[in-house]
């Protein structure tokens, strides 16, 4: 097993030498981010401007759905630390 510095040498290493492989897997994981982004944005922007332009009957209920499932993720990440670690 390999001690933490001999691990952050060996990065540093690749990084530096501009590993083919390193950059593959660096350029697809920006490719599927960036795409990740601009899907959500297609959808997400309107809808955004929709729900903060427009009245409806029910827009109180939607607002408090759309608050809470964009704290899920945080939350979940947090609590499901915590209880790891117990």
């Amino acid at each position: 097993m390999q001690s933490l510095s001999e691990s952050f040498y060996i990065a540093a290493a690749l990084i530096v030498s501009g590993d083919e492989g390193l950059w593959a897997i660096v350029l697809l994981s920006l490719k599927v981010s960036l795409s990740a982004v601009i899907i959500a944005g297609v959808f997400g922007i309107p809808a955004g401007a929709a729900l903060a332009i427009l009245r409806f009957r029910g827009r109180l209920a939607v607002l408090v759905g759309v608050n809470a499932l964009m704290g899920f993720a945080a939350g979940r990440c947090g609590l499901g630390g915590l209880f790891n670690a117990l």
